[in-house]
């Protein structure tokens, strides 16, 4: 893989992962299910969506108060 692929994914993965994470935040915020909240990961991001234990984590700071809610 050239560099410049290489580059490009790094990229793509690590703003996805970003956009994941916001989205994991504000259907946290909502009290949305954890379950349902992989579901929707999954059915935007497929294959690349965080796990579900990662999405669990996140989603937990937000309920305990340690991030900023919407």
């Amino acid at each position: 893989m050239t560099p410049l692929l290489q580059l490009l994914k790094l990229m793509f993965t690590s703003d996805s992962r970003y956009k994941q994470g916001a989205m994991i935040d504000f259907l946290a915020a909502v009290k949305e299910t954890m379950g349902k909240i992989h579901k929707r990961l999954s059915s935007v991001y497929g294959n690349p969506a965080v796990d579900r234990n990662t999405a669990g984590r996140l989603a937990k700071r937000v309920r305990d108060g340690e991030v900023g809610t919407v």
